[in-house]
């Protein structure tokens, strides 16, 4: 959960109507959002990370007003005749910016607070960091236009930094400030870093490290502001101005700014709503109601959405373009379901008789993981979605074609299902080489691979891994503890020598049952532990367990 401060005047002010302190905090409860904190008029409430454009008394403000008394905000654009020109030396190294300008502010040191709070917690939670966007907001009376977004050497870059008072070079930012000690990981090996310059050459800020003490912080007096996010992936900063814009357009007007890129021309922001279908029967069926259309169109005009009706019990959604948390129709009906009160469902026996219980399968499951703690191992629980690096590269297979990759991955760290757990405890390794030895770990989960053969063109195994890192440790470490494992288990495995990219020829076996591999188990190839950088030998076994739950592997 991410902690919201919000001032209370200033949340009913921005709704427009007084309403009872208990009201609101059951009002937000039935929305999914839990009061954390109450000291006089500063109160903390908690919202789910998903919903960034809730990161602030606005946001929260605007989905109060919609669900509470039915006022919709309405959006005007209006120009700003401000330009920014994008050189073509941040293509390397912070290549896209999008921008937008907000006049008429009505700025107060609750509102300021509200908005200077907002830029951090985007940055720290949605922005990860800044690695994903970093937002610069600055007086726009203190800029003259157009302004340039490009890249110098850090040596040809100086200006005094916000919170300093003596003129830095880029390099000695990232050494000296502690915003650069801080993201200057981000700029590490680059040989030019960005930069803002107005018309007059006067830098407004290196982002994604710090804005420049010439051109100010906004203050209470600041009636315009200049608002620029720069980042990896374009599609990424327009969510986020997005989310900002539907921010600060309760206090102020958002004008456009035009962008020239050196191939493309934009006019930023340009929210586009996203119209999803919703079939009406799969949502009752989901949320166990039986509610009409007219029902539905009521309920989630009052969570922002615009809905129109469709033949054979759909209805057209258009989702609000703030939204960056709706993808599919379950996440409409999850706010179809909000909006009709998770406390008016009533609970329903299942029509299925039986009782509930642990499966075959996971009573296995559990022996096999009682077993491995038994031996001395420590579980580890991964995430399914991997990297090709870590998956494929590391562990030294060239190249795999056979997996699932996930189409346009912003985080190189996640862009394919996993095909084996074994990369992910070596990962662990890594990070716990220090500790005292030996080191012994397993996980026992899903991997993915594609299937055409399947509905949706995946086939799931649940393997089991086992590592073990020692100044001092070979095959037979490894291969007698799945021999005595699987002889608890009452089913008798074979070791038949094979070669394998990871690991060391000569020292590994594939794990045979009934004449077919479901699995392989040796030393952990020098190349694979450098690629980790684990200095120490490794044992490991991937076992795929289809054959101890009664149905063939691949």
């Amino acid at each position: 959960m991410v902690s919201i401060e919000c001032n209370l005047a200033i949340l009913k002010e921005l709704l427009g109507k007084e309403i009872s302190e208990q009201e609101m905090e059951d009002t937000l409860w039935n929305l999914g959002y839990e009061v954390e904190d109450k000291e006089g008029e500063e109160w903390k409430i908690d919202v789910t990370p998903d919903r960034p454009d809730l990161f602030s008394v606005f946001g929260i403000a605007r989905l109060l007003r919609c669900y509470l008394l039915g006022r919709k905000k309405e959006y005007k654009f209006e120009e700003s005749n401000l330009e920014v020109r994008v050189d073509k030396a941040v293509e390397h190294v912070r290549p896209y910016t999008v921008c937008a300008v907000v006049k008429d502010l009505k700025l107060t040191e609750e509102t300021l607070k509200s908005l200077i709070s907002l830029q951090e917690k985007i940055h720290l939670s949605y922005a990860r960091k800044r690695k994903k966007a970093a937002i610069g907001i600055y007086p726009l009376e203190a800029i003259k236009g157009p302004i340039l977004f490009t890249a110098k050497k850090p040596e040809e870059i100086k200006f005094v930094p916000l919170d300093f008072d003596v003129e830095l070079s880029g390099r000695e930012i990232l050494e000296r400030h502690p915003k650069g000690r801080e993201y200057g990981y981000l700029l590490k090996g680059k040989e030019r870093y960005p930069i803002f310059m107005d018309s007059e050459g006067k830098i407004l800020s290196m982002p994604p490290i710090i804005n420049s003490k010439d051109t100010g912080k906004v203050t209470l007096d600041t009636k315009e502001v200049f608002i620029e996010c720069s980042g990896p992936n374009l599609k990424f900063l327009n969510k986020v101005l997005n989310i900002l814009i539907s921010n600060l357009a309760e206090i102020g007007k958002i004008c456009t700014v035009r962008i020239k890129y050196p191939d493309k021309e934009l006019i930023t922001p340009k929210p586009e709503e996203k119209v999803i279908p919703l079939e009406l029967n799969y949502a009752n069926r989901l949320l166990g109601m039986n509610i009409s259309k007219e029902d539905a169109k009521k309920l989630l005009e009052r969570m922002e959405y615009r809905v129109e009706n469709l033949e054979d019990g759909a209805l057209k959604v258009a989702v609000p373009w703030y939204r960056v948390d709706v993808f599919s129709q379950v996440d409409i009906i999850e706010d179809l379901g909000k909006a009709y009160g998770i406390s008016n469902l009533l609970p329903e026996f299942p029509s299925v008789p039986g009782i509930g219980k642990k499966s075959e399968k996971s009573f296995k499951i559990d022996r096999i993981r009682e077993l491995m703690l038994g031996y001395g191992f420590q579980e580890l629980y991964n995430m399914v979605l991997s990297s090709f690096e870590d998956q494929i590269e590391k562990m030294n297979l060239g190249k795999e074609e056979n997996v699932l990759k996930i189409e346009g991955a912003i985080e190189s760290s996640i862009n394919m299902a996993r095909i084996w757990l074994l990369p992910e405890l070596l990962k662990f390794l890594v990070r716990n080489q220090h500790h005292q030895f030996p080191i012994k770990v397993f996980e026992i989960g899903e991997v993915i691979f594609p299937d055409e053969r399947t509905e949706n063109k995946a086939r799931e195994e649940i393997h089991l891994s086992a590592a073990i890192l020692n100044s001092k440790v070979g095959y037979e470490d490894i291969s007698g503890v799945i021999l005595t494992l699987f002889k608890i288990l009452g089913r008798k495995i074979e070791f038949r020598r094979t070669s394998h990219p990871s690991f060391i020829e000569g020292r590994v076996a594939e794990v045979m049952v009934d004449g077919k591999k479901v699995g392989i188990l040796g030393e952990l190839h020098p190349k694979v532990l450098k690629n980790f950088g684990i200095d120490f030998p490794v044992v490991g076994a991937e076992i795929d367990l289809s054959f101890i739950f009664g149905y063939e592997g691949a």
